[in-house]
């Protein structure tokens, strides 16, 4: 009896574990073929991985070396696999936007092929990502008490007196110096010193260089952009000036062409012609077009000649103060009484050289330049302005002593500057957007004269996706979308 017992137990055992070997050979052979088919489609993975960060680096270095929103490349060999690269212009946000797409295709175990996509959406960078950004800082310091909320940047020195706050990121060329130190050069790990000089920002890094554009001329080859001229003044005796008023969805504004005489003592003025001859001209903002399309706004360009701007805007516009290829001085600083259109001289536009003269392409504000609805979330996009100088953008003569910009200004050649910061009265200068300058320019007086500032930085710009129409580019491409 216990010799059957046994050899029924052995039996048993035998085919249990006859079974269970097929099982565990089974087992065994499809954990093999997943763990191959993993590392398959982590290759084909990889390799679309690469090949769209090679893309995105070579758009992002291009600035502006050639087109290359039309690309189709490959298929090229590519470590044991092939990839095709793609780029078209996306047309859901903007002619200038970049669909960039990477496919994969791998050979995979028993001759399995295996294919992978990523796709990324690219935007040209924009100066306003920057709450602050200069090419040099001309030597002017950031002190205790002042806060900036938002990046900066400059191609230059950035200067420290005492303990200025930057709440986001600081880069910059060349480096750091303080009041004491000025002009050798300060290493970030030396601060604080002994003198209270400290950099308070999450981040910097030095050696950073993104040039100002050569020039704005782009700006006349946007589809539906409208351009005011004077075409029957052109010499380098006239000055050509668009005074606008922003009135909501409107824009009321009139155009002023005058003779210009210069002498070491200012600048004479005679009134060439008027338009219209008395009264203003209004027209909706959506009447000066829809800039590149898709609902970006409107783009006006001042060409040959400056603009003098004030009011309340509801809706998204750009103006551009265009140089033209000669002009004439506005005023000097010794010529405060002289006339246009019966009124003084709004602003004092010298430039510090002695000289009177200087280009046009300048915008000059005469008062505030605010919205008529502020935005209430990073996606608000009802209202938004640019303002944009080949030269400086300048503080005129000013009703009040306080002043409130809501607007993206750009000054490629000159600065952001209040015109009488050492004689105004002393106020408050209220900006609510985003600040790129050529050179820092001065707003005034601490405790005397000009404005005490109060700088928020609009953060839908820092979105790319949210900006006033056609904004002054980088010439790089920022990854805005990434999708695998």
């Amino acid at each position: 009896m216990v010799g059957k017992a046994s050899l029924i137990v052995i039996l048993g055992f035998s085919m249990i574990f006859g079974i269970a070997s097929r099982y565990w050979n089974r087992t065994s052979t499809q954990a093999i073929e997943n763990f191959v088919n993993y590392y398959d489609s982590t290759s084909a993975h990889v390799l679309a991985i690469s090949a769209i960060n090679i893309l995105a680096d070579s758009l992002f270095w291009n600035q502006g070396g050639g087109d290359m929103t039309h690309l189709d490349i490959g298929p090229l060999s590519f470590q044991g696999g092939t990839v095709r690269m793609t780029t078209k212009p996306d047309t859901i946000d903007g002619e200038f936007d970049v669909l960039a797409t990477a496919v994969s295709q791998y050979a995979g175990f028993r001759g399995h092929t295996i294919y992978d996509t990523v796709q990324i959406l690219m935007k040209p960078g924009r100066f306003n990502e920057w709450a602050y950004f200069t090419d040099k800082d001309s030597a002017i310091y950031w002190t205790t008490g002042e806060t900036l909320d938002g990046r900066y940047h400059t191609n230059g020195t950035l200067y420290l007196y005492g303990a200025p706050t930057f709440t986001d990121n600081v880069s910059t060329g060349v480096g750091l110096t303080t009041k004491q130190k000025a002009p050798a050069l300060v290493s970030p790990n030396s601060l604080p010193d002994a003198y209270g000089n400290r950099l308070t920002a999450p981040g910097y890094q030095n050696g950073v260089l993104i040039p100002m554009p050569n020039s704005l001329a782009n700006y006349n080859s946007i589809p539906n952009v409208t351009i005011l001229k004077d075409s029957s003044h052109t010499g380098s005796g006239y000055a050509y000036d668009v005074y606008m008023t922003l009135s909501g969805t409107d824009v009321s504004y009139y155009t002023v062409t005058s003779s210009v005489s210069t002498s070491w003592s200012g600048a004479t003025y005679t009134q060439v012609s008027r338009v219209p001859a008395t009264g203003t001209t209004t027209v909706p903002i959506s009447s000066f077009g829809d800039a590149g399309g898709n609902g970006l706004g409107s783009v006006v360009v001042i060409q040959n000649g400056d603009l003098h701007v004030s009011g309340q805007i509801d809706g998204k516009l750009t103006l551009v103060a265009q140089q033209g290829t000669s002009g004439q001085a506005r005023v000097s600083s010794s010529s405060y009484g002289s006339k246009i259109e019966g009124q003084s001289v709004d602003v004092d536009m010298t430039y510090g050289n002695g000289s009177s003269n200087h280009n046009n392409g300048n915008v000059i504000i005469n008062g505030d330049v605010t919205y008529a609805n502020m935005p209430t979330d990073l996606s608000d996009d009802r209202n938004l302005l640019g303002l944009v100088a080949d030269n400086s953008i300048a503080v005129g003569k000013l009703a009040s002593a306080n002043l409130t910009i809501d607007a993206s200004l750009f000054a490629r050649q000159g600065k952001f500057f209040n015109s009488r910061y050492q004689s105004a009265a002393y106020g408050t200068l209220t900006l609510f957007g985003s600040m790129a300058q050529k050179t820092r320019g001065a707003v005034g007086l601490v405790g005397s004269n000009g404005f005490v500032k109060n700088y928020s930085y609009d953060k839908r710009f820092e979105r790319t996706m949210t900006s006033p129409p056609m904004s002054p580019s980088t010439g790089s491409y920022n990854v805005v979308y990434w999708r695998e």
